[in-house]
C-alpha cells in the first residue's frame, strides 16, 4: 500500500513546487519589468535608481528560483522590455542590468573576489563602450551637456565614473543580498 501511495504524492509534491516556481517566476518578471518602465511614467524617478531596483530583484530571483529560473526571468523581462519601454533599454537590460548581477552570482564561488571584480569592471566597461560607438553618447546619456560632439576626454569621464557606479553596485549589492538571505528568503521557504 505504502508503494502506491508513494508516486502519487512525489508526483502532487512535483507539481505543487513546479506551480510556486512559475507562480514567483511570473510575479518576478512583472516586478523587474515595472523596474525598468518606471522612469518613463514618473519622470521624476532616476533612470540608474530603477535600473538598481530591476537589477536587485534579479539577486532575489537567483537565490529563490536559482540559476536556470534566474536565466529564464532574465529572458523574459528582456523579451517584455523590448516591447516597452523599446529596443535601447531592453540591450541595456541584455547587456547590463540584468546581465550585471547574474555575471556576479555565476562567478563568485568560480574565481577570487579580486579577479571577480576586475572581471566585471571589463565586461561592463567594454559593453558601455560598445554602447557608446553603436548608439552614440548623446543618445545614450540624454540629460548631459554633450554640445556638438562629445569629446574624448569627456567620454573618458563617463567611463570613469561609471566604475565608480560598479563599486557602489557592489556594496549595495552585498548589502541587499545580505538582508534578502537572511530575512526574506527563510519566510519564503517556510511558506513553501
Amino acid at each position: 500500500m505504502y508503494l502506491l501511495l508513494t508516486p502519487d504524492m512525489n508526483d502532487h509534491e512535483n507539481r505543487r513546487s513546479t506551480a510556486s516556481s512559475l507562480t514567483y517566476g511570473g510575479i518576478l518578471v512583472a516586478l523587474t519589468w515595472i523596474f525598468l518602465i518606471l522612469p518613463d511614467v514618473f519622470p521624476l524617478m532616476g533612470s540608474l535608481f530603477s535600473y538598481l531596483l530591476s537589477s536587485l530583484v534579479m539577486v532575489a530571483t537567483f537565490h529563490i528560483l536559482g540559476e536556470r529560473g534566474s536565466f529564464l526571468v532574465y529572458l523574459a523581462t528582456g523579451v517584455l522590455a523590448l516591447i516597452w519601454p523599446g529596443l535601447l533599454r531592453s540591450l541595456l537590460y541584455f547587456a547590463g542590468v540584468g546581465l550585471l548581477p547574474l555575471l556576479i552570482l555565476l562567478l563568485r564561488n568560480r574565481v577570487p573576489l579580486t579577479s571577480l571584480r576586475v572581471i566585471v569592471h571589463a565586461v561592463m566597461t567594454a559593453i558601455l563602450i560598445g554602447f557608446i560607438f553603436l548608439f552614440g553618447a548623446d543618445r545614450l546619456f540624454k540629460r548631459l551637456p554633450w554640445g556638438d560632439e562629445p569629446s574624448t576626454i569627456f567620454i573618458t569621464m563617463v567611463v570613469l565614473f561609471f566604475q565608480v557606479l560598479i563599486i557602489i553596485y557592489f556594496y549595495v549589492f552585498n548589502l541587499f543580498e545580505r538582508l534578502f538571505v537572511r530575512r526574506i528568503l527563510p519566510y519564503i521557504r517556510r511558506r513553501d
